[in-house]
């Protein structure tokens, strides 16, 4: 939606784009041409034969493509798990071109990782969801990442608020939601108990399944006009004065 609310065509890249059914949305529904980069090949080749649009598989700091190339790069959920997030956002500024946007979506590092530091505490070291996540950026961090690679911050928004209570153990069975299947907290004066979900049943038993069956997989298109009323409320729930939430949402212009 930003998307469109700056520009009515141009050139995306969706870094992190898994199986590019954003991508297929923006090129379907708008006059920009669109590109994906998905570090899993799996994820890259099923993507584009799903969604008929053209992903490549790499690391940020490896993508394939010459300086100036995109208007407009969304990173979502990514940068904390690249091995050198410095290299990585010069990376996205060398491929946007003069004025181009960089969309950044990264968990709010220091709430990010009080699950892990409050279990650490309680004795107990457990695999939990973030385990990937190489990096756990502060506001202040992010804000010299980009300013050291030639960004401008148009706005710095911070969400996800019933996730920051939950980190902070403030809500019932708080730590579940980022404990990795099958592990197992203990809760004051427990022992603890294992909360692995039926999803994690059902992946483990589920066939190889083929590109037909994938297909079946994805859901119908979704009323635009409901999505997009749903898409400005949610809007209302993002705020620049907090570091409250789990995530953060940053809208940089390269100068």
């Amino acid at each position: 939606m930003r998307l469109l609310d700056w520009r009515p065509k141009g050139r995306l890249l969706d870094v992190g784009c898994a199986l590019g059914t954003m991508l297929a949305g923006a090129r379907d529904y708008s006059g920009w041409s669109v590109q994906g980069l998905e570090f899993s090949s799996e994820a890259a080749g099923m993507g584009a034969a799903l969604n008929n649009v053209s992903i490549v598989s790499s690391s940020v700091a490896g993508a394939p493509f010459p300086e100036g190339s995109f208007d407009y790069i969304n990173v979502n959920n990514v940068l904390e798990h690249e091995s050198d997030p410095v290299a990585a956002v010069k990376k996205i500024s060398q491929l946007l071109s003069a004025r181009g946007r960089v969309e950044l979506t990264v968990p709010n590092g220091p709430i990010d990782l009080l699950p892990n530091l409050t279990l650490y505490r309680r004795g107990l070291t457990v695999k939990t969801r973030h385990d990937g996540h190489l990096f756990f950026f502060s506001r202040r961090t992010l804000e010299w990442m980009l300013d050291n690679a030639g960004f401008r911050v148009i706005s710095f928004e911070n969400f996800h608020f019933k996730q920051g209570c939950k980190s902070r153990g403030w809500l019932p069975n708080a730590y579940s939601s980022f404990l990795s299947p099958g592990a197992f907290v203990p809760e004051s004066g427990d022992e603890g108990r294992s909360l692995a979900g039926s999803g994690s049943k059902v992946a483990a038993t589920m066939p190889a399944l083929i590109l037909e069956d994938y297909k079946k997989l994805i859901p119908p298109q979704p009323d635009w006009v409901v999505y997009y009323a749903r898409y400005r409320l949610r809007r209302f729930f993002y705020a620049s004065g907090t570091d409250f939430g789990c995530d953060f949402k940053i809208l940089a212009e390269k100068k």
